[in-house]
């Protein structure tokens, strides 16, 4: 089956997130397809999304996926979510 991950970027070093320094409110995103991508995107999880408007305007939209790394999917994988600004740290921090 056809691979829809586009771009890949490496960004293991800024899984914390800082109050202090974040400009922009955390966006997360529940994914309920994944055609493609099943190694990459489970359904009914959340997944931070990265500000990415050149890809946003494409129909794309830039997550943490499985892999630990930023990558590109369709955005008709996913619906936006509102998460409580308390658990938005909860869901940054990587599991081990």
């Amino acid at each position: 089956m056809h691979e829809h991950r586009i771009v890949r970027r490496d960004i293991r070093t800024s899984w914390l997130i800082d109050d202090s320094v974040m400009s922009t409110p955390a966006r997360f995103v529940l994914c309920l397809r994944n055609p493609g991508a099943t190694a990459s995107l489970e359904k009914r999880k959340v997944y931070r999304v990265i500000p990415d408007a050149e890809s946003e305007a494409l129909g794309l939209v830039r997550v943490i996926d499985e892999s630990g790394e930023d990558d590109l999917y369709p955005a008709r994988f996913f619906v936006a979510i509102e998460v409580p600004r308390s658990a938005v740290k909860a869901f940054a921090i990587r599991s081990a």
